[in-house]
């Protein structure tokens, strides 16, 4: 029997939103106990309303789930300075409640409150959903009541505190607040930013709308029906390939058919499952732009952010007018960058490519301009301006990651919009949702749910020739990491199937012209993670030094040409990035929020200061899909004892242990790459990982190039890096060969 609680006030009625909702409907009772959710489509959804209320019911449980962890982690215990919250040690000068409706009310305080830390003066609280707490006078220090859950409407000078809550908990709230010598407290449990009420509140506005014909393919299984086998596939787009042989002189043969197969669709979704390094961006700026632009049509590009879109547009503008022979002419000349000026790149804009949102309408009427370049985030807050240019063709880049809802709404307001290609990889990072929600079924993306559907077995073949309901293109070539680190990538996550392309198989047919170590795995058997309850995230000590004695060799090893912009450290949690910003960078812990809000669009080149560089490499992996750095070190953090209190056991180390989090974490590699962690003892996908590595150093010879380093203690750590380091490859005076520079400093000798 599923232990939880029926969604009240659902199908949402006109009106209530996913934030009225959660104020009206969650209590200091009731945070803790889950929303039963309807049944996750494995496919499609039944209509609209269906798919509507699915995605907002999951929404509405997300909210619930994490506010409930975060009231869990305060408890009844007052926070202290340190912490993060409001505070009112004496009664405010002016209190007073406005009912609304329905049992809601308005509580408007003036002074505002006292901020904590105090140097944390530019936090954010308007639009979080808060725990207020009272502290009586006379009680004791060590705890606090726990008043209710309060919604922080806004918070300045001007208006004072305005909160938002049902009339009871308000009424309560200011009858505490009131008392001589009471204290009061407000924590942060969750934040409403318009980034997830505005998909919601678009999405419950399309509940009743008549879904347009791309929608039905989407997401509601109107799709054509697909080959009987992979071979069936395979010879339908090869007979185009050999009839547009040109495009073979650009593109290895799975690029050539993922072409084909867009060719071939005259309308609906067409889906690319890109691996990492396997060229997604060069395929669209150099295949799919040109071939599309070549037939008249109309291309809106999307990326989430604003430094992917940008990273296609270079793509675009470095690519050769035309190649030899080829009808694949650039599509640099027919290109537009819409957006956030301050956002764009200054390649691109140097390119004279960006226009403000209504400034691109006349060059595509007039038909000078083809293709626009923006985030999806703009373009479904500005759908007016973009309905207008009747585009017939989206790609949309790292399709795996996108959210079905968004992919939903963009859709059903560009009604003109004949065909989608989804260009991604849901075998990498996966759109978010917390965890209770995705066990549930939920956080899949609209290019997982048409890819991941059961083979089937054609009539009179067997298995090894499964067909699909759904006909894709997986690229197979990769042209980024070392042979050792793609043969565990593929193994582990592609059923083998990738291979290197030229430019691997020629770096790495020369000796002596890279590391001889490509991987190196410090296998940990000593030191605890500590665990940090009220951000609910872990941190590992050890790990921290045993990075900072590789990155220091990286940087200071005699003739090294590493940088840090070269190496990245990736970590699953948030702590453990901030601690080896301290460790390795030396950003003090008190400085450690400046950093966090450092600006993601602003891209990492030659004008960043080293200590920036270095800092915006450290990081969670989450920031790190579809980069690429020289070397990758990786802080698994869990494993083994565990400092820390309840609650953080077997949730946390999911994080860890989660393929998505790994696969993306080992393919950024380009020359080397570093494990760090008690590999064996975590199980699952590193378990798998350690016996692949273990059998390559078996079956190579003494210049292998896997080291695995058993480390029980910090002295087995240090001896490992240095064996690590003086058995790496070096030129004639000294000089090393393993960095980027290699060529360079080759040239020179």
């Amino acid at each position: 029997m599923t232990l939880g609680r029926a969604l009240l006030d659902f199908p949402l009625p006109e009106g209530l939103t996913v934030v009225d909702h959660t104020i009206k409907n969650t209590d200091m009772a009731t945070c803790s106990v889950p929303y039963i959710l309807p049944a996750a489509p494995q496919t499609a959804f039944d209509n609209v309303a269906h798919f509507v209320d699915a995605e907002l019911a999951a929404i509405i449980e997300m909210f619930r789930e994490e506010m409930g962890q975060a009231a869990s982690i305060c408890s009844t215990k007052p926070p202290m300075e340190q912490h993060l919250h409001l505070r009112y040690s004496v009664p405010p000068s002016k209190c007073y409640i406005e009912a609304s409706r329905e049992g809601m009310a308005n509580m408007y305080v003036m002074p505002l409150p006292a901020r904590f830390p105090p140097e944390d003066s530019r936090s954010m609280w308007s639009k979080f959903m808060l725990l207020a707490q009272c502290r009586k006078p006379g009680i004791n220090h060590e705890r606090a009541a726990n008043v209710g859950l309060v919604f922080c409407e806004t918070m300045t000078q001007k208006d004072g505190l305005v909160l938002r809550a049902r009339t009871e908990v308000l009424e309560q709230l200011r009858a505490s607040m009131l008392l001589p010598g009471a204290f009061t407290y407000f924590r942060k449990l969750r934040n409403f930013s318009f980034m997830v009420t505005t998909p919601a509140a678009s999405l419950q506005k399309l509940r009743s709308a008549q879904p347009t014909p791309l929608c039905r393919a989407l997401f509601l299984g109107d799709v054509p029906q697909a080959s009987q086998s992979h071979g069936e596939l395979f010879e339908r787009l090869d007979k185009w390939v050999i009839a547009n042989s040109d495009a073979q002189k650009m593109f290895n043969p799975q690029q050539c058919r993922a072409l084909a197969l867009e060719a071939l669709t005259e309308a609906g979704p067409v889906v690319v499952q890109g691996p990492p390094g396997t060229g997604k961006s060069h395929l669209i700026a150099c295949g799919l732009l040109p071939q599309i632009i070549k037939r008249g049509g109309r291309i809106l590009v999307l990326c989430n952010s604003n430094v992917a879109v940008d990273s296609i547009a270079e793509k675009v503008l470095g690519s050769p007018d035309s190649a030899p022979g080829s009808n694949y002419a650039s599509a640099k000349l027919r290109c537009l960058r819409v957006g956030f000026e301050k956002k764009v790149s200054q390649k691109v804009q140097l390119a004279k490519w960006f226009r403000k949102e209504n400034g691109f309408h006349d060059e595509l009427r007039n038909g000078h301009k083809s293709v626009v370049f923006t985030t999806l985030h703009n373009a479904s807050a500005k759908h007016e301006e973009f309905q207008a240019g009747n585009f017939d063709v989206l790609i949309l880049d790292e399709a795996g990651q996108i959210e079905d809802m968004k992919l939903f709404i963009l859709v059903q307001k560009l009604p003109n919009l004949k065909k989608v290609i989804l260009v991604g990889d849901h075998k990498q990072l996966q759109p978010y949702v917390s965890d209770g929600v995705r066990e549930q079924g939920y956080g899949r993306s609209t290019m997982e749910r048409l890819i991941s559907c059961e083979p089937f077995r054609a009539p009179g073949e067997d298995s090894s020739a499964l067909g699909h309901p759904f006909d894709y293109i997986m690229l197979e070539e990769q042209h980024r990491m070392p042979p050792t680190v793609r043969n565990v990538v593929s193994q582990l996550f592609y059923g083998s199937k990738l291979r290197d392309g030229p430019n691997i198989l020629m770096k790495y047919s020369q000796p002596g012209q890279t590391p001889k170590q490509t991987v190196v795995a410090f296998d940990l058997s000593f030191g605890a993670t500590e665990f940090n309850p009220f951000q609910r995230s872990l941190e590992n000590s050890d790990e921290a030094a045993i990075t900072k004695m590789i990155y220091d060799c990286l940087l200071k090893a005699a003739g090294s040409s590493y940088t840090t912009r070269d190496i990245c450290v990736l970590s699953p949690y948030n702590r453990h990035k901030n601690r080896l910003r301290t460790v390795l960078v030396g950003i003090p812990e008190a400085d450690w929020a400046k950093w966090e809000n450092l600006d993601t669009d602003v891209t990492m080149d030659s004008s960043m200061d080293s200590k920036t560089a270095a800092v915006r490499n450290i990081d969670t992996v989450d920031k790190f899909q579809g980069s690429e750095r020289e070397v990758v070190i990786i802080n698994t953090v869990t494993g083994g004892s565990t400092r820390a209190s309840a609650g953080s056991g077997q949730e946390t180390i999911k994080r860890a242990n989660d393929p998505h989090f790994i696969n993306v974490a080992m393919s950024r590699c380009k020359g080397m790459l570093v494990l760090i962690g008690k590999l064996t003892q975590l199980g699952g996908s590193w378990q798998v990982i350690m016996e692949i590595l273990q059998q390559q150093v078996q079956a190579q010879s003494k210049e292998a190039d896997v080291l695995v380093i058993p480390c029980g203690s910090m002295e087995d750590a240090r001896k490992g890096v240095e064996a690590v380091f003086a058995s790496m490859a070096t030129t004639r005076e000294g000089r090393s060969l393993e960095g980027p520079n290699a060529k360079r400093l080759r040239a020179e000798i």
